[in-house]
């Protein structure tokens, strides 16, 4: 029996897939069911499969990565022509031995380092770790199991025992360790503040705002990483590619951080003298005068 991959019954009352054209919605179902796809959600996708599979020629497969990409349902490693499925984690993986170890065998051949990266600390939150030797292991848990074996020499009324009793344990550590240095931490935590609402005030498409401060605090800024964060944002802001298309292409911020792309290099938007602005430059151009950026 082949490989299976899970695909909700209410996917396509979702709102987001309502919104799709009908090509769109193929496609998308494609990344999410393709005979490549597995238990960790990053795979490789070799376009002259995906164009004989689907039936669409490069150009139209690689105008519908860039649109799943915006809408950050996707990441693309266009060096390694990895796919990286954002939400599959949520559908996909599960506590279980085998689907860790999957998980596991799979993230081990990932060739791109920046999608390794997001995939390790996606790990991390889900409680798969690697060991000092580099190689995955699991975090431990106890699973069900290891659970009857205590349970029969330890009375069930002593000890009530959960399937989130070591992420418990793990945030009550945590708060005595803020108890320690209270003011220090609270110190942090205003600046880590400070710093993203510049940044949010600065990003464009302000979309899913919880899921960007979410990111950011797992990225543990320094001062050094924010300053080269806001200079790519403004990289990123007068480019080419944020101006295409009136801003359509402009990546959630969440998206945004996720993949680092404030290292990213991009096309300078240049203006021609003598010919009318474009819309998509006017636009551009409120933004950076909205920054600073206009030369006043």
């Amino acid at each position: 029996m082949g490989n299976f991959s899970k695909i909700e019954h209410d996917f396509w009352q979702d709102d987001y897939v309502l919104g799709l054209t009908p090509e769109e919605r193929y496609f998308y179902l494609y990344l999410l069911s393709n005979g490549r796809t597995n238990a960790l959600g990053c795979y490789e996708l070799r376009m002259k499969i995906a164009e004989v599979e689907t039936g669409y020629n490069s150009d139209t497969i690689k105008k519908y990565l860039n649109k799943f990409m915006a809408t950050g349902k996707i990441l693309f490693d266009e060096e390694t022509q990895e796919v990286l499925v954002t939400n599959w984690r949520k559908y996909n993986w599960a506590k279980k031995t085998g689907n860790i170890n999957s998980i596991l065998k799979y993230f081990k051949a990932v060739k791109s380092p920046k999608l390794k990266g997001i995939l390790e600390g996606l790990m991390d939150e889900a409680g798969i770790r690697r060991n000092d030797s580099g190689t995955e292991r699991e975090e431990t848990i106890r699973n069900n199991e290891e659970q009857k074996e205590t349970n029969g020499k330890i009375s069930t009324a002593d000890i009530d025992i959960d399937t989130d009793t070591d992420i418990d344990i793990d945030i009550d550590i945590k708060k005595d360790m803020v108890d320690v240095g209270s003011t220090e931490a609270k110190e942090k935590t205003s600046v880590n503040q400070e710093r993203f609402d510049q940044f949010w005030k600065l990003y464009p498409n302000k979309k899913a705002k919880a899921a960007a401060f979410k990111r950011w605090k797992a990225l543990k800024i320094s001062e050094k990483t924010f300053q080269e964060i806001m200079g790519g944002l403004q990289k990123a802001i007068g480019s080419q590619e944020w101006a295409k298309d009136g801003g359509a292409y402009i990546p959630h911020p969440a998206t945004w951080l996720n993949g680092g792309c404030w290292e990213d290099v991009y096309k300078p938007l240049e203006v021609q003298r003598g010919r009318p602005q474009s819309r998509d430059n006017n636009a551009l151009n409120a933004r950076r005068g909205f920054v600073g950026m206009d030369g006043r």
